[in-house]
C-alpha cells in the first residue's frame, strides 16, 4: 500500500540566478511505496529542505493549488556483501509541481541515486542523502513551476473570484475563502480585485454566523426566561459583531431579557475600538477559515503516484 505523507507550509522560494524570490505556499506530499515511515519522513523533510531556502512559515498566508510531490522507486537491489549484510540500491525520484486539486502537472525532473547500506532502510536513506537542495537542475524546475503557477493564476483569477462568489451565494464560506486567499500577491491583478471580494465575504460569514447565533439566543430565552436562560442567551449575545447586519435585533433583545430580569443583570457585547486593528484581524481571520479548508482537502494524486 502506498504511504502518502502531505504537510501544508507556507514557503519562501529562492532561485538565485533563475527568478526573484517569488512567495506561493505549496503543499508537500511524498508517496513512497517502497520505503518505511522513517524513510518517507526524511524524504518530506529533505524536500523541505531544497524549498524553504529562507525558512518555513513565510510567504503567502493561505494555501494555493500547488504541492510539490514526489515519487520513487527502486531501479534495482542487490546484496553487496557478508557479515555484517550490505545492501546496494539504485533509486529513481521524481520530483513534481502538481496542481493538487485536478493533479495536472507543471513540472518535473527525475535523479537517480545510488545508496548502500546494512539494511534496506539505511540504504535507502543514504541515498536520499545524496539529494542536494543546491542542484542547479532542480532549482531550475522550482523556478520554472513557481512562473508557470503565477502564469495560472493571472489567466484564472477571474475564474476563481467569480466562482467563489457562487460558493458564498450558496453560504459555502470555507470553501469560498480559501479560492480568495489562494491567489498569491504575485499574480497582482487578480490578487488585488480579490482583496475587497476577500473582506466582503468574510462579512456575510459574519453576518451568517451572527443571524445563527441570535436565532440560538432567542431559543434559549423563549425556553428558559430565566437567570439562567438570561444568561445562556447573554453568552450567545456578547459574541454578535458591533456592525452585523443583525446588531440591532440583538440589542432589543438584550434590552427584553434586561426588563424581565432585573437592572443589575448585564453584560458586555462586542464594542469596536481601533476599526483599522479590527479589518486587519478580519482579513487574517478570513484567511485563516481557508487555510482551514485546504488543508482538510485531500490533494490529486492520480496523475503522478499511480504511473
Amino acid at each position: 500500500m502506498k504511504r502518502i505523507i502531505s504537510a501544508i507550509v507556507a514557503i519562501i522560494v529562492s532561485f538565485g540566478a533563475f527568478a526573484q524570490n517569488i512567495n506561493i505556499p505549496l503543499r508537500v506530499t511524498v508517496s513512497e511505496e517502497t520505503g518505511s515511515a522513517k524513510v518517507n519522513e526524511y524524504l518530506h523533510n529533505k524536500l523541505l529542505s531544497i524549498v524553504a531556502t529562507e525558512g518555513i512559515g513565510g510567504g503567502e498566508r493561505g494555501i494555493s493549488h500547488f504541492m510539490l510531490a514526489a515519487k520513487s522507486f527502486t531501479d534495482s537491489k542487490e546484496v553487496v556483501g557478508t557479515a555484517p549484510t550490505m545492501y546496494a540500491m539504485n533509486i529513481n525520484l521524481t520530483l513534481y509541481i502538481v496542481n493538487w486539486v485536478d493533479g495536472s502537472i507543471f513540472a518535473q525532473n527525475s535523479l537517480t541515486l545510488k545508496g548502500a547500506g546494512q539494511s534496506e532502510e539505511k540504504c535507502y536513506m543514504n541515498a536520499l542523502r545524496q539529494i542536494n537542495p543546491q542542484n542547479a537542475r532542480l532549482n531550475k524546475m522550482l523556478a520554472d513551476g513557481e512562473r508557470k503557477i503565477v502564469a495560472y493564476y493571472t489567466a484564472e483569477g477571474e475564474n476563481i473570484i467569480a466562482r467563489a462568489k457562487t460558493l458564498t451565494t450558496a453560504k459555502q464560506f470555507d470553501e469560498a475563502l480559501f479560492l480568495l486567499s489562494s491567489i498569491p500577491s504575485v499574480a497582482k491583478e487578480p490578487y488585488a480585485k480579490a482583496q475587497p471580494i476577500l473582506t466582503e465575504t468574510y462579512k456575510q460569514y459574519l453576518n451568517y454566523k451572527d443571524a445563527k447565533l441570535l436565532h440560538k439566543a432567542k431559543s434559549v430565552w423563549a425556553a428558559t426566561q430565566n437567570r439562567t436562560g438570561a444568561a445562556e442567551a447573554g453568552a450567545l449575545l456578547a459574541e454578535i459583531e458591533p456592525d452585523s447586519d443583525c446588531r440591532a435585533e440583538a440589542e432589543s433583545l438584550y434590552e427584553s431579557i434586561k426588563k424581565r430580569i432585573g437592572e443589575e443583570w448585564t453584560f458586555v457585547m462586542k464594542v469596536y475600538d481601533d476599526r483599522v486593528q479590527v479589518e486587519k484581524q478580519r482579513i487574517e481571520a478570513a484567511r485563516a477559515i481557508g487555510v482551514a479548508y485546504g488543508s482538510g482537502q485531500q490533494p490529486n494524486t492520480t496523475n503522478i503516484f499511480r504511473r
